[in-house]
């Protein structure tokens, strides 16, 4: 009985409604939908669940996003990214995910009208089904993410699953999918992945758009190389991602690697107070920005907002004055201290009240951080800090990854490890809060040549506000302006890729 009534809730959304775009058109509508899903506990656990059972929680979520999709359509918008699980699959082992997947169909079939046809199963592609419809219902691109599978014989298994982001023309057809390859912790028990990163991008009359999935931003492939290699002028992004402080809150990562890459970037987050999960947002590479973060409510957003079909692209010389200047800035090794941050170990050196430069340096002396500023008065310590080596806190699949990090932010050798330690700190109001004020604060860095910089500002209440920021061509990240807020963080996020560690050869779940 069930089916039926999905069946008939699917067949009523059918609709042959198409938005039209002019190909010469400059700019085109984004909107991305940041979700607070419904979650079924017990499918989750480790007995799992019917998939008559998680459909009806996928159904609860469709029905949001239905009405979201509306919404966006009523906003004029071209395209709608929704979120990495948004439709409830979320587990902590294969069984209880199995539940909640899908097979997966060939690019150029529509799902919705296959259905209407009677030549594929409703209970197996659902959500596909579904989100056929729901795109040919309203007219627009939309991308969304959830779980799918199909009998294999790797590592040991009778099924193969996959973290699977799809998207869907205005007609319903599936244009492209793409498989997570760089897991996330604890997905590493439930997903496969495949032997090489996929690099998949799909056209429109709006320009050229790119896929990755969440923790795929910290890496290479496919992220560089979509963009790089495809060409791409837009990276879609959905992702479950909380606040990582200090370097990895999720707003904070999207606009940075928006400029870092010079693309346009649409991000689609969950929200889950519990995880301080929030941050989506579309963003200009030249860091203009319409956003959302807010971390500590429930209610789900949608933002909606104008971007360039092909937009414009900066070059910066990341490296070029640091070379030029190092020289020049005073470095004080009896300041100097060390602390554990984020599983790294960094050197710093504290800000001191008035005029200052400053230098920062690591033990071999290959990376610098440079700081010149001016404070009048600091209401926190804060401390100019520099790390170059191998992280290994936030991988599953591959063992580390190479980070070159040059960074400003509260951090007092009084109290290393509760200030400079922040994400070992449950103090939300001290990691998102600051009353000091800058007149102004330059940093840059001596990275190397093959180095991608990625740059990170947030102000008080970790908020973006990019009409105090400026980026000069030769590697200077600057902040300065009448009534600029307090400063939260300040950071030269580089990603020194050609010393990650290698892609495994055959990578398995690990349950």
């Amino acid at each position: 009985m069930m089916f039926v009534i999905l069946l008939l809730t699917l067949l009523s959304h059918i609709s042959q409604n198409a938005a039209t775009f002019t190909e010469g058109d400059l700019q085109f509508t984004a909107a991305v939908y940041e979700y607070d899903v419904v979650l079924n506990w017990e499918c989750m656990s480790s007995n799992g669940c019917s998939r008559e059972d998680a459909l009806l929680t996928v159904e609860e979520n469709l029905v949001a996003y239905r009405r979201t999709a509306r919404e966006a359509k009523e906003l004029e918008a071209d395209i709608l990214l929704f979120p990495e699980d948004g439709l409830g699959g979320l587990a902590g082992d294969r069984k209880s995910l199995k539940s909640f997947a899908e097979p997966t169909l060939e690019n150029g079939t529509n799902p919705c009208l296959l259905a209407q046809n009677g030549e594929i199963d409703v209970s197996s592609y659902y959500a596909t089904i579904e989100l056929s419809c729901l795109a040919r219902e309203v007219g627009v691109y939309i991308s969304a993410n959830y779980p799918t599978s199909y009998d294999c014989q790797e590592c040991n298994f009778e099924y193969c699953l996959y973290n699977t982001q799809v998207v869907f023309d205005p007609t319903g057809c599936i244009v492209t999918s793409y498989r997570k390859y760089n897991l996330w912790i604890g997905e590493d028990l439930t997903y496969n992945v495949d032997k090489q990163p996929q690099l998949k991008y799909f056209d429109t009359p709006f320009g050229r758009f790119g896929l990755a999935t969440c923790a795929d931003l910290l890496w290479e492939s496919p992220v560089v190389e979509v963009v790089r290699e495809m060409n791409i002028d837009t990276l879609l992004l959905p992702l479950y991602w909380g606040d990582f402080f200090p370097h990895q809150l999720s707003h904070s990562c999207e606009s940075g690697w928006a400029q870092g890459l010079q693309v346009n970037l649409m991000a689609a987050n969950i929200r889950s107070t519990s995880e301080w999960s929030s941050g989506s947002g579309l963003y200009h590479p030249d860091g203009k920005q319409n956003y959302i973060h807010k971390p500590l409510e429930s209610s789900s957003v949608l933002v909606v907002e104008a971007l360039d079909v092909h937009p414009a692209k900066m070059s910066t010389n990341w490296n070029q004055y640091a070379n030029q200047h190092s020289q020049d800035y005073a470095s004080w090794s009896d300041q100097e201290f060390t602390e554990i941050v984020y599983g790294d170990e960094f050197k710093f050196i504290p800000i001191t009240v008035g005029q200052n430069k400053v230098k920062v340096c690591t033990d071999d002396n290959f990376l610098c951080c440079l700081a010149d500023y001016q404070v009048d008065n600091l209401e926190d310590q804060f401390s100019l800090g520099v790390f170059s080596g191998l992280h290994s806190k936030d991988t599953v699949v591959r063992d580390s990854w190479y980070m070159e990090m040059c960074s400003v932010f509260k951090c007092d050798p009084k109290h290393s490890k509760h200030t400079c330690a922040q994400d070992l700190s449950y103090d939300y109001d001290f990691l998102s809060r600051s009353e000091t004020v800058f007149t102004y604060l330059n940093i840059s860095a001596t990275f190397s040549d093959d180095t991608n910089v990625y740059p990170q500002v947030l102000f008080d209440n970790v908020e973006l506000k990019p009409e105090f920021v400026n980026i000069s061509p030769d590697g200077v990240l600057g902040i300065s302006g009448t009534e600029m807020p307090g400063l939260i963080s300040m950071s030269l996020f580089g990603r020194r890729y050609s010393m990650d560690s290698p892609i495994p050869e055959q990578f398995c779940p690990s349950t």
